[in-house]
């Protein structure tokens, strides 16, 4: 454990002596430019805005994007693996000490060699960029990018570098690490509840069960350092976000400021995610798998979603209606929600791009009002549509409407509707004849093992899921699941972006407790669930067959 800490100490002297040469409080540098080094690093992009020129394989030329640090090395500049080809990491406490293979991998490795360097210094590391040798001569992959990078310009990017995972981040004390969640006023209630009642008992356990290995942690043995050192106690906090969305960023930066938090985990909203999202992405905070159909999707690195919600569902349903034989008038009834709005929109936009000259209306619709019914009905007996779509919110509203309407509809109709109003079709009135859906989720079974798992750890730890709502349960256990796994293995380096890197990495070999039939991510996916199917509704009794096999749109 002394040896240990003499070279972390040696590691942390390399790099504040690199950064008082680059910082130009030595002479012999001038001073560097870290924001340019950041767009080196991201973006193969120089000051001026041209792209970094290299060559990779010996003599193939590259520049810009593809030739960016961050490729390779990830944003926490930890590195990363594809196969056998391995790109180390490049922080400074990495770089400026000797890299030496662990004892317990010796008698694996068939080339030392090829793992053990000395430390790097400023000359030697401008020669590792620029022709691909280590500091003791030994020749770099050929998948390394040999820079066409002056002076001032690797410069800036070591100044770069030597920020990378430099301290925890925070949100994380010697003793603790908080976590939030986030709840608007407009939340279904029955989810929020299911929310924060999986959230507080899932920290609960997590914290009974690390109990003695925090405590193990304050003077652990020096052979179990490595396994005790780094527990921390959780903490979690709700975010209560109240009026409407253009104030929920505020709401958030004030939360945030009185107490910071490592990450933000699971949430609802009942509407749009896209303010939480970019108060995340500001913050660099990681937003791991909301509870929302509205993501934002793109321009995101913190923020990790289930599926693309109801845009996903819209495709899938545009392809389905795309492929099928009767392309007759559609018209789509939505209400004034934004999930309505935003459906019906991609709907239509997936269609005509596909298909100019589809017909397809579509019809604005409060369930509430008395006169809903009579407006439905005139509006169908008028255009004689052949599908019918509902953009409805799940209410019992939304399926008295449809469900009164189905006994009227010719059975040449095709209808369909959302997952959100099918699952409350499915349990309600419903006239013998039936309706299509896109589905995303697995197909109902008894036999779930997935399901039976987080029902039975909800029995256990004194939770009724009969009175809870599964999906809710499902997915926000899932998301605390994946989140302590990847603060677990993240050992001590609890960097926001580095837990982000071992999730895209871990989830294919995480046992997901989840309603997916699939669930991968990968580097730079921020969707871990990325097929769906359609579905048809048979009968009063509710049962679910598929119409299409699971695909990806």
């Amino acid at each position: 454990m002394r040896r240990r800490r003499r070279i972390d100490a040696r590691a942390r002297r390399h790099s504040r002596g690199f950064l008082l040469v680059l910082l130009g409080l030595c002479p012999a540098v001038h001073a560097v430019d870290i924001e340019q080094g950041r767009e080196i690093y991201l973006h193969g992009r120089l000051r001026s805005g041209a792209p970094v020129t290299a060559r990779v394989q010996g003599d193939v030329p590259a520049s810009g994007e593809a030739v960016a640090c961050v490729n390779c090395h990830r944003r926490s500049g930890q590195g990363s693996n594809e196969g056998r080809s391995v790109a180390p990491p490049v922080t400074a406490e990495a770089l400026f000490q000797p890299r030496k293979l662990p004892i317990r991998r010796v008698f694996s490795s068939k080339s030392l060699a090829a793992t053990e360097r000395s430390a790097y210094r400023r000359e030697t590391l401008f020669r590792a960029i620029r022709e691909g040798r280590n500091p003791d001569g030994r020749t770099l992959s050929p998948l390394m990018p040999r820079y066409r990078l002056d002076d001032a310009q690797l410069d800036d990017l070591l100044a770069y570098l030597s920020t990378l995972s430099s301290h925890v981040s925070p949100g994380v004390t010697r003793t603790e690490i908080r976590l939030a969640t986030v709840i608007a006023d407009g939340a279904p209630k029955r989810a929020a509840e299911t929310m924060l009642a999986v959230l507080n008992t899932y920290v609960d356990t997590l914290n009974a069960e690390t109990r003695y290995e925090s405590l193990r942690a304050t003077h652990p043995p020096v052979h179990k350092h490595w396994q005790y050192g780094h527990y921390r106690h959780f903490r979690l906090l709700v975010w209560r976000l109240h009026g409407p969305p253009a104030t929920w960023r505020e709401q958030l930066e004030h939360a945030y400021r009185r107490t910071p938090v490592f990450a933000l985990v699971s949430g609802l909203t009942g509407g749009d995610w896209a303010p939480i999202h970019a108060f995340c992405e500001a913050q660099a905070l990681p937003c791991l798998f909301p509870n929302t159909r509205l993501p934002v999707t793109d321009g995101a690195f913190y923020t990790l979603y289930f599926d693309r919600g109801i845009d996903l569902e819209a495709d899938t349903l545009a392809n389905h209606l795309l492929q099928s034989p009767d392309r007759g008038a559609i018209l789509q009834v939505r209400d004034d929600s934004p999930i309505g709005r935003r459906a019906a929109r991609r709907l239509a936009e997936r269609l005509r791009s596909a298909r100019p000259s589809v017909q397809i209306e579509t019809l604005v619709i409060v369930p509430e009002e008395e006169q809903a019914s009579d407006r439905l009905r005139t509006a169908v007996a008028d255009r004689h549509p052949r599908h019918l779509v509902f953009w409805l919110q799940d209410g019992e509203a939304s399926a008295l409407l449809v469900a009164g309407l189905l006994p009227d509809l010719p059975q040449e109709t095709g209808v369909h509707v959302d997952s959100a109003l099918l699952r409350r079709l499915a349990h309600g009135p419903l006239a013998s004849r039936s309706l299509s859906a896109p589905y995303c989720w697995r197909l109902p079974d008894p036999r779930d093992g997935q399901l039976l798992r987080v029902r039975l750890w909800a029995q256990r730890r004194g939770l009724d899921p009969d009175r809870l709502d599964l999906p809710t349960l499902a997915d926000t256990y899932t998301a605390l699941q994946l989140t302590a796994d990847a603060i677990r293995h993240a050992r001590g380096l609890l960097v926001r972006d580095y837990v982000i890197e071992l999730l895209e990495h871990m989830v294919d070999n995480a046992i997901v407790t989840g309603m997916y039939p699939s669930f991968s991510l990968g580097p730079d996916q921020r969707f871990a669930a990325k097929g769906c199917r359609i579905v048809a509704l048979d009968g009063p009794r509710g049962r679910l067959r598929p119409v299409t096999p699971l695909r990806t749109p």
